[in-house]
């Protein structure tokens, strides 16, 4: 009778996509400047390989067959992103009762954490010093490179590099946002990939 009440579950239980596209209706259109990235991500690495699985069959070791899948492209942080992806939609669709088993992401732990950084380039001062003054003297052979380079380039690298800030935070960025005399900088939800607004102090330099 038990047997017969898990196939009954099974049956009944969404696919993978399904959850999918009611989590980004639901939560990711809603919340993210842009989404179609997220959409984008899973049309490409989640959704071909287990989007017409149900959710109530997928293992921990599914979660790592897919990973080491994305990692065989040589990407460093893409598996990093999906992972905490799924995470989020594992969580979502326990919460909408979607889900009716133990949520596999409460157990487990990604795995091969530290290579999936090992191969991101961490800035020492040295490093900093050399870009800063390096990003005056960028030429390219390439003359159609060349002039795809926004003069403004060089200043929003070094804005990057003190401030932390995101690119699309900068790109998107006005002067109203920003008081220079009390040397605050605001950044908007909408700027932002998650919509929370928040402010930094800028430094001289910066300014």
């Amino acid at each position: 009778e038990a047997s017969e009440k898990e196939k009954t579950k099974n049956v009944e239980a969404p696919t993978i996509n399904d959850v999918f596209e009611k989590w980004m209706t639901l939560e990711i259109e809603r919340k993210r400047v842009h989404p179609q990235q997220v959409r984008e991500m899973f049309n490409r690495d989640v959704i071909p390989i287990i989007g017409d699985r149900k959710i109530e069959s997928i293992e921990s070791d599914d979660i790592d067959a897919l990973l080491d899948r994305i990692r065989l492209r040589k990407v460093t942080r893409i598996p990093v992103y999906i992972y905490n992806l799924l995470q989020q939609m594992f969580r979502f669709a326990k919460s909408r009762k979607l889900l009716i088993r133990e949520n596999i992401f409460h157990d487990y732990k990604r795995p091969d954490d530290d290579n999936y950084e090992r191969d991101v380039k961490v800035l020492d001062d040295g490093d900093i010093r050399v870009l800063w003054y390096e990003f005056d003297n960028w030429t390219f052979r390439d003359r159609e490179k060349a002039n795809s380079i926004n003069k403004f380039t060089p200043i929003a690298l070094r804005i990057l590099l003190l401030t932390g800030l995101h690119v699309q935070e900068i790109n998107k960025a006005k002067w109203s946002d920003i008081d220079l005399e009390e040397g605050i900088w605001h950044i908007p939800s909408i700027n932002r990939k998650v919509r929370v607004e928040y402010s930094i102090c800028i430094s001289d330099l910066c300014k």
